[in-house]
């Protein structure tokens, strides 16, 4: 069988096509250096759920810095910021088993702080986003502790920056 030259730009545009489909899409502003970033994890199975948790971690470290500044004007961007990194993490955390569906709850309770921090946030509400902020500490303490020890990161590998202007949700 002989290729003409047709055939040869036919089956390099249907690879190219390939590659580029298979391009992960994600929008997460993170620093610079989160394009060279490694994250690892000793327990076998759970390198995606590390890499989701090291964004999250990240995320929560800009939101602490937010709390901190008393920020509340930009508390919504953060606290949406770690609810969207952590939507993806049920589904990195299949080897959880039975723990699987407690995390999936906590995750829905991380949403529905952070619509409660954007509401205490744009009233300016300081003393409640800072007992929501604990609260979303505590949460995502509680989602990690369903894990393997060893098999999140405990500190992230940078910050994450937020994005300007109003966030979705």
């Amino acid at each position: 069988m002989t290729f003409k030259p047709i055939d040869s730009l036919v089956f390099l545009a249907l690879i190219g096509a390939a590659l580029i489909g298979c391009a992960k899409n994600d929008q997460t502003a993170v620093s610079p250096a989160d394009s060279t970033r490694s994250v690892t994890t000793s327990v076998a199975g759970y390198e995606e759920a590390a890499k989701v948790w090291d964004k999250v971690l990240a995320c929560k470290a800009t939101f602490d810095d937010v709390v901190k500044d008393k920020n509340w004007k930009s508390i919504h961007e953060a606290g949406f910021a770690i609810r969207d990194e952590l939507l993806l993490l049920p589904d990195a955390s299949k080897p959880l088993g039975d723990h699987l569906a407690k995390v999936k709850d906590q995750v829905k309770q991380v949403g529905s702080l952070a619509e409660q921090l954007d509401e205490a946030g744009d009233a300016g509400n300081g003393p409640k986003v800072e007992a929501l902020a604990k609260e979303m500490t505590e949460t995502l303490n509680g989602i990690a502790a369903h894990f393997p020890a060893g098999a999140l990161p405990k500190e992230a590998t940078g910050k994450a920056n937020l994005p300007a202007g109003d966030h979705d949700h």
